[in-house]
């Protein structure tokens, strides 16, 4: 059997992309999105949420992204630039980090602020994952199991796509590169997290991050091997829009447009591919 979560990232980050999840998951194929809770559009994403009961909703952890920390400024100093903002970037981040200026108290009280937001708003979280993926990093990934425990939420993304994939090609060695560290990570962390969390068997959408057409979706399905993978996306409405804020060269109304199609309906069909979201997905503990 085949089962696939269709998860769209930075729910709450901008009201057009916020628009665009919602569409996609009435007139497509989205089952799941990550809710990050230093958006400008945090409150339209809740209240979208609400309305729509079958979208598995995650957690989208943020240490990057010029984003307000949700903690008191004071509460995690380390973690924020000298205009009070979260790093802009994960190489600077990473950067940081390695260089021990990040204080990982700091961490753990910055993660506990927005998840808790997320909480208390009245959302059923189904999973975790985070903002470019930090949650892998090592020395970051011990971390996610205490908070797992702490808010007995035990499903996370591990976004390992197969460094063999290259269906969705051809793209930049830099890109390639990126991959191949991300993967890495998110196999040691796989390595610590398999007797206490759930992930999917196989995840895609590294590669051809912000540029899934409709013929990238395509690949991806013919290739979908058995078992539970997650395909994450990112769409939005308005791709001009979006171009002006986020710099990632992003197709964001293409990507709709894919999950909106009939080809893609019928493609998931064809191969009798069961559409679920991280609620469906056993606990470890179960």
């Amino acid at each position: 059997m085949r089962q696939l979560i269709i998860n769209a990232d930075d729910f709450g980050l901008h009201p057009t992309i916020n628009a665009g999840i919602i569409e996609g998951h009435q007139k497509g194929v989205i089952t799941s999105t990550s809710l990050i809770a230093a958006g400008i559009s945090f409150d339209d994403a809740v209240s979208q949420a609400l309305q729509n009961p079958d979208l598995g909703i995650g957690v989208h952890l943020a240490l990057v992204g010029g984003l307000p920390p949700i903690a008191p400024a004071d509460k995690v100093a380390s973690l924020l630039t000298k205009e009070g903002l979260l790093y802009p970037h994960y190489p600077s981040f990473i950067a940081a980090w390695l260089k021990g200026k990040i204080a990982l108290t700091d961490i753990v009280y910055e993660w506990n602020a927005q998840i808790t937001k997320i909480l208390d708003a009245g959302i059923t979280v189904s999973h975790f994952d985070s903002h470019q993926h930090l949650h892998v990093l090592p020395g970051l990934n011990q971390l996610m199991i205490h908070l797992s425990e702490q808010f007995s939420i035990f499903k996370i993304r591990i976004p390992k796509e197969p460094l063999t994939f290259f269906a969705t090609g051809p793209f930049a060695a830099s890109r390639i590169i990126a991959r191949t560290g991300l993967t890495t990570c998110a196999q040691l962390a796989e390595s610590k997290w398999k007797t206490k969390l759930t992930n999917t068997d196989h995840f895609y959408g590294t590669l051809a991050g912000g540029n899934l057409t409709k013929t990238r979706w395509k690949n991806i399905i013919q290739e979908l091997p058995l078992g539970t993978s997650e395909v994450m996306t990112h769409p939005g409405l308005n791709s001009s829009e979006l171009g002006r804020s986020f710099p990632w060269n992003y197709h964001w109304e293409e990507e709709l447009e894919a999950l909106k199609s009939e080809e893609l309906r019928t493609w998931i069909h064809e191969k009798n591919i069961r559409l679920i979201n991280y609620h469906h997905l056993p606990n470890r503990k179960d």
